[in-house]
């Protein structure tokens, strides 16, 4: 696993080599604290696992830890739109007039669509509460979707 480091309160990256005062070079993942703190380094850090289509990393210079944020809800709504267009797209094919299904499975697909349509702007309209996770949106669409769609693919 690669190690992140902070140079004076900056967020941390990796670094690939270090030029220590006497002009040496070391390179590694085993860096002392000693040499560290000679080049002014501090660390390692920890990069915190994130749901990164809900969710930035911040980092707290004065903490010296990374923190995460929610994305704004215009950033969150985007990525519903997206995920609710791929579901539109790969149902899109049910509804060809001679696709062969029965008229009841083609009207709850109908339904099933309606639903992917209507739904950003339920949220916009406080009717529907935002999901704040990729597993929350995917749970909310996949208990709309009907069974013989068989539509759970991750995007």
């Amino acid at each position: 696993m690669s190690k992140f480091y902070s140079k004076n309160g900056e967020e941390p990256q990796l670094i690939p080599f270090l030029i220590l005062p006497d002009g040496r070079t070391r390179t590694g993942d085993d860096y002392t604290e000693e040499e560290l703190r000679l080049c002014e380094y501090t660390g390692p850090y920890d990069v915190p696992t994130y749901d990164k289509n809900f969710e930035i990393l911040q980092w707290d210079s004065e903490n010296f830890e990374y923190k995460v944020c929610n994305v704004d809800d215009e950033t969150c709504m985007k990525y519903i739109r997206n995920y609710r267009n791929y579901h539109l797209r790969i149902s899109d094919r049910y509804m060809i007039e001679d696709f062969p299904i029965s008229d009841a499975l083609k009207t709850k697909i109908k339904e099933y669509r309606h639903w992917l349509r209507n739904f950003p702007q339920k949220i916009e309209s406080g009717e529907s509460e935002m999901p704040r996770n990729y597993d929350d949106l995917k749970n909310l669409v996949d208990s709309k979707i009907p069974p013989i769609l068989n539509i759970s693919e991750e995007i």
